[in-house]
């Protein structure tokens, strides 16, 4: 998890010296509590580490940092995400850095016994994933990005080809634990199947 995070954290280019240091105190802070889980030792970690200066604590040190910043995010979205209403329905109705553009050596395909997609790398030069690139989310917005694409996909750094120009972006990754059932085709999901979509993902307080 906390690997994950430290990921999650490097798509910001231009952070201070205060976040940096955050950053580097984070990373380190995660090795060592991993070199106490493996020995079997980890309450011994948390008695050398307080609250304050822990994996768990620089984690939302981090966070609160960048929120505090108004530092932005760039994700490309090639499943429900791609359709405005499910994307105001997620993070809100606002106006978007938004610009189509397209994953190369990726296929799209249905989540078995799902009605939302997963993508996978296929390493085919002629395999071209279409979406959007939003590149002025805040940190707030891809908190609730998280929350809704939920514990099965993770965040991961891909180049999107916009106009024959490369663009740094993370995706919304699949965990192994999805299974990949037919080719998904967004015009048909939104046409055919958003409403039953809508219907099971979001009520009046918004994602379930």
């Amino acid at each position: 998890k906390h690997l994950i995070s430290i990921t999650n954290i490097f798509d910001i280019k231009n952070y201070n010296h205060d976040i940096a240091t955050l950053i580097n105190n984070f990373v380190r802070s995660c090795v060592d509590y991993l070199n106490h889980e493996i020995e079997g030792k980890s309450e011994e970690y948390f008695k050398k580490f307080d609250k304050n200066n822990n994996c768990f604590s620089y984690e939302k040190k981090i966070k609160i940092a960048l929120k505090k910043h108004k530092l932005k995010y760039s994700l490309f979205f090639y499943g429900t995400l791609r359709a405005e209403e499910v994307r105001n329905a997620v993070i809100g109705k606002k106006k978007y850095d938004i610009c189509e553009g397209f994953l190369q050596k990726h296929k799209v395909y249905k989540v078995k016994n799902a009605n939302y997609p997963l993508i996978q790398f296929t390493n085919i030069k002629s395999d071209n994933v279409q979406g959007i690139l939003i590149t002025d989310l805040t940190a707030e917005e891809i908190e609730k990005l998280d929350k809704f694409e939920g514990t099965n996909y993770f965040r991961q750094f891909v180049k999107i080809n916009i106009e024959d120009k490369l663009h740094d972006a993370q995706i919304y990754m699949p965990k192994k634990i999805l299974i990949a059932d037919i080719p998904w085709d967004f015009d048909y999901w939104y046409k055919n199947n958003m409403k039953d979509f809508f219907s099971k993902e979001f009520n009046l307080n918004g994602v379930k």
